[in-house]
């Protein structure tokens, strides 16, 4: 018969986190017989398993990993989802003016992600009835679910009237698109005659006898902008591509332009790549380096290349344009900067920004329990 007293014991040693193996060992060195031990050891009730400290902390720590990838998916499918499509449409403001005016035109860029890409437009004025290019403009703005843009082309002083034609040609890495429309340059007006009121030609009088004089030069030293007077005032249109500001650009080469495109000038590229080098230790003569270019597309994509290299947001507010200046701001949301949240302007992209920084709320959150688990007593 088992004695019930050694079967208690043994109960009591099991409930404790003895193993039977160290029992029987105590039990036979207190000189208890094998034997009997076993006997006891049979009749002894297996204790609930007791859940460890280290199991909890495992249990936690699965529990946090699981809402981390969840966090990390969401993530990713807002800012990684299908293939890009990008629809183009264009349409004009206004469809008459005159030689001298600009011609107002809405084009409409849509995609079915939200992701933002830039893209290139080309604006072409043409002559339809010389099929003559008369003037090209370009743009590169980024697009992310919708872009809206307001294009403007100034039409030639000494423009004929006729029927005129702008096509705009979207190129992106998935190919490129085009639209157009036409419109109607008018034969400059004559000068309005008021009804023959004695006042009326009084005041005609008055304006014939005031002269426009213009000044002596517009000339602005500047090789990079055709100097003109209009009206008495000096207006000064930049030339771009410009052959002679020491950058080699878009359009240009060696052939057409080698003062800007001698192996010793450098590209817009190659300036960005050299401010992007700068910047890791000299983030201000980096900055000073994308105020060379030219093109305001290049200089809002080089401040973004700066501010990301030397992990400066503040360098963001030099970038012109809203969309890419939402952009550089959202790069460093991404890498845990909540504090530039408030300044993105972009709907999507603000709510992005605040979605990320309440899941890190979260993600501390759950990683403070985990620590209060740890501290708890067994």
């Amino acid at each position: 018969m088992v004695k019930q007293s050694l079967t208690e014991y043994i109960n009591k040693l099991l409930k404790a986190g003895y193993t039977p193996g160290a029992i029987r060992t105590t039990l036979i060195n207190s000189g208890y017989a094998p034997a009997e031990i076993n006997q006891a050891l049979k009749y002894a009730k297996t204790p609930k398993k007791k859940i460890s400290l280290t199991l909890k902390v495992l249990i936690i720590g699965a529990i946090s990993l699981v809402l981390l990838v969840l966090i990390i998916l969401g993530a990713v499918w807002l800012l990684t989802p299908e293939p890009k499509e990008i629809s183009m449409t264009a349409a004009p403001l206004k469809t008459e003016a005159y030689p001298g005016d600009t011609i107002p035109f809405l084009v409409e860029l849509t995609s079915n992600v939200e992701r933002i890409e830039q893209v290139l437009l080309s604006h072409e004025l043409i002559d339809i009835q010389e099929e003559q290019i008369i003037s090209t403009k370009q743009d590169r703005p980024e697009i992310g679910r919708k872009r809206s843009l307001t294009i403007q082309i100034s039409l030639p002083a000494d423009l004929k009237p006729g029927t005129y034609e702008i096509k705009t040609v979207m190129s992106h890495k998935l190919g490129t698109k085009q639209r157009k429309f036409t419109f109607a340059v008018l034969k400059a007006p004559e000068d309005a005659v008021l009804p023959e009121e004695e006042y009326a030609e009084e005041f005609i009088e008055e304006e014939i006898l005031e002269e426009v004089v213009c000044p002596e030069s517009c000339d602005d030293f500047n090789p990079c902008t055709a100097d003109s007077c209009e009206k008495g005032l000096c207006v000064h249109k930049p030339i771009i591509p410009c052959c002679g500001n020491g950058i080699c650009e878009e359009g240009e080469s060696a052939l057409n332009c080698a003062e800007d495109c001698s192996k010793s000038t450098k590209t817009p590229q190659e300036l960005i790549q050299q401010a992007n080098t700068v910047a890791k230790t000299e983030p201000e003569a980096a900055a000073m380096l994308c105020n060379k270019l030219i093109r305001q597309n290049d200089i809002d994509l080089c401040f973004s290349e700066v501010a990301k290299t030397s992990g400066k947001s503040i360098i963001c507010e030099n970038i012109q344009t809203q969309d890419s200046k939402d952009s550089c701001y959202m790069e460093f949301a991404i890498d845990g900067d909540y504090a530039v949240c408030s300044k993105i302007l972009n709907n999507y992209l603000s709510k992005s920004c605040n979605s990320l920084k309440r899941s890190s709320a979260m993600l501390a959150q759950a990683k403070g329990l985990a620590e209060e688990f740890k501290q708890q007593p067994e």
